[in-house]
């Protein structure tokens, strides 16, 4: 054998030997959730599984098909699945109930009865009367930002239990010193809000009372239960959900992971925040832009994802709205329907009872026997360039 043919064939070995790990470890991120790679999984993945984007490499059709798994809430048991098949005519995805799994896997329960039809739940105050009450909040009361604050007024005692509190002090990356350094700083005519607990204390009657230990809020008054940001900003306490920032109304609440706010007009978010968007606040609630969210260093803290109407808030004030949203037709929006004509409260379990189920036989968890075709291929493609390209260099 000519010295040219050893060097081609140990080329070829070589590029095929560097090229086994990316042929292996497409399937990788795969495999870590007991999942494999498969064409059409959307079609495919029923039933006892679901799927999950961004775990494959090639064509968007490809996705990684995994096994379900049941979730527990705080009010009822579902299962993890992906949330574009969780039902939401019958069933609501909740997130952080699916440890370890990818974003897009929520825990798909059933919906309750005040989200089934949101003209059903009390309506504590109607929109006028909430935004009066938050402009109120925001431009004559002193507020500190404080992780479980609904509304106490920070007195010493407050300010000191307040700042020793696991949620404002124990950070062991000490991103929380900027916060008790500012409930400590606090003056006795401050009081204490968190995002949600801002919207919560004014449906449960806040009313300043230095004397009460919410501010006169009464907790869990008016139906109103003790939901987290995240709980408020999902179809269990709220409906409309939408993308579009430009058809937004007053009142409507504005989310984000964590964190809610709420609009109040021309641009601009009324919300109780850790950071500065306000020159003259430190933290607290304060004012913030609503396309534009940077705080007064020019650092963006992250933009809203999505904006909802709250079922505690009656938009239907079809007399009052229009003159204070003029984005707001009241004739024609579906959720200001003042005949209220919705009806039946029948809660469904979870959709797809009668999907097609994929057997274990049908999936091999190892991930080789649906390796991405696209990976293949383009091994394919660059081996054999690379063969015709040495063919004609050595002969």
């Amino acid at each position: 054998m000519t010295l040219k043919r050893k060097l081609y064939l140990i080329n070829t070995i070589l590029y095929f030997v560097l090229s086994l790990p990316t042929i292996i470890a497409s399937n990788d991120k795969c495999t870590a959730y007991n999942g494999v790679c498969m064409d059409n999984a959307i079609e495919v993945c029923k039933g006892n599984y679901t799927y999950t984007k961004n775990k494959c490499d090639g064509d968007e059709s490809i996705k990684c098909c995994i096994p379900v798994i049941t979730c527990n809430t705080p009010d009822s048991t579902g299962v993890c699945i992906n949330e574009k098949q969780c039902d939401t005519n019958t069933s609501e995805p909740v997130r952080n109930y699916c440890p370890d799994l990818p974003d897009d896997i929520k825990c798909c329960v059933p919906k309750s009865n005040n989200s089934n039809n949101s003209n059903k739940v009390n309506k504590v105050m109607d929109v006028d009367t909430f935004i009066e009450k938050l402009k109120d909040i925001e431009e004559n009361y002193k507020t500190r930002y404080v992780l479980g604050g609904v509304g106490q007024p920070l007195n010493e005692k407050n300010r000191i239990n307040f700042a020793n509190d696991k949620y404002n002090y124990k950070d062991k990356f000490g991103r929380l010193r900027h916060w008790r350094n500012a409930i400590l700083n606090a003056t006795d005519d401050s009081f204490a809000f968190d995002c949600s607990g801002l919207i919560k204390s004014i449906l449960w009657g806040w009313n300043g009372d230095r004397n009460e230990y919410r501010g006169g809020a009464i907790a869990k008054s008016n139906n109103v239960p003790d939901a987290t940001a995240d709980q408020l900003c999902s179809n269990t306490y709220s409906s409309s959900n939408s993308k579009d920032f430009n058809k937004i109304d007053i009142g409507e609440i504005v989310c984000q992971d964590g964190h809610i706010g709420v609009y109040v007009g021309n641009n601009t978010v009324i919300e109780s925040a850790p950071r500065r968007f306000d020159e003259s606040k430190v933290t607290g609630v304060q004012k913030s832009n609503l396309k534009d969210r940077k705080d007064v260093y020019g650092v963006n803290r992250g933009q809203w994802k999505f904006h909802m109407h709250l079922n505690f808030i009656d938009y239907c004030n079809c007399a009052n709205q229009a003159s204070i949203s003029s984005e707001k037709d009241t004739e024609n929006d579906e959720f200001c329907n003042c005949n209220d004509t919705n009806s039946g409260n029948t809660i469904e379990t979870v959709s797809d009872n009668t999907s097609e189920t994929i057997s274990d036989n049908n999936l091999n968890t190892s991930g080789f026997s649906y390796i991405n075709h696209f990976s293949f291929l383009s091994i394919f493609i660059i081996l054999t360039s690379i063969f015709i390209w040495q063919t004609h260099i050595i002969f």
